[in-house]
C-alpha cells in the first residue's frame, strides 16, 4: 500500500506543479480521493482549490456518497462546483444534477439519452427493476 500512497503523492504534485505554472485551468475531472488529497496539500501551502482557479469540477470514478459529497462541498471546493458523474468509454459521462444542502446531497445521475439508459435492477433477476428508492445493480444498456 506504501507505493500506492506514494503514487498518490506524485499526482497531487504534478496536479499542484500545473496548477501555479500560470495556465488559465478553471475545470478538472478526478476522482473523489484525488480531490480530497489535492484539497488538503493546497490547504498545507496556504491555498483552496478555488483560490488555485479552478471553478468546475467532475468528479467521478469511485463510490461516492451523500456525505462525502457534503463534506466536499462545506469543507474542500471553497466555492467550486462539482458535479459528481458516472461513466465509460460505451455511454460517455451521466452528470449528476445539482447537489444542495436542501436535497441532502442526494446524488441522481442522468444517462446520456438516447445512447445510454440506466436502470436500477434487482440483483437476481436483472431484467426485473425495482421500485423508486429501492436497491439493486445498476444497469447500462
Amino acid at each position: 500500500m506504501e507505493h500506492l500512497e506514494a503514487y498518490k503523492d506524485h499526482c497531487i504534485d504534478q496536479a499542484i506543479t500545473v496548477l501555479e505554472s500560470g495556465h488559465d485551468i478553471r475545470c478538472m475531472f478526478t476522482t473523489p480521493k484525488l480531490l480530497e488529497a489535492l484539497a488538503i496539500a493546497l490547504e498545507k501551502k496556504g491555498t483552496t482549490i478555488r483560490e488555485a482557479g479552478i471553478t468546475g469540477i467532475f468528479s467521478g470514478g469511485t463510490e461516492f456518497t451523500p456525505q462525502w459529497t457534503r463534506f466536499a462541498v462545506e469543507e474542500l471546493l471553497d466555492g467550486a462546483f462539482m458535479t459528481p458523474t458516472y461513466g465509460n468509454t460505451l455511454m460517455g459521462l451521466a452528470a449528476s444534477r445539482p447537489v444542495i444542502p436542501e436535497d441532502g446531497y442526494t446524488i441522481a445521475y442522468y444517462s446520456p439519452q438516447p445512447r445510454a439508459v440506466i436502470e436500477v435492477v434487482d440483483f437476481d433477476d436483472t431484467n426485473s427493476v425495482v421500485p423508486y428508492g429501492g436497491t439493486g445493480r445498476v444497469k447500462l444498456t
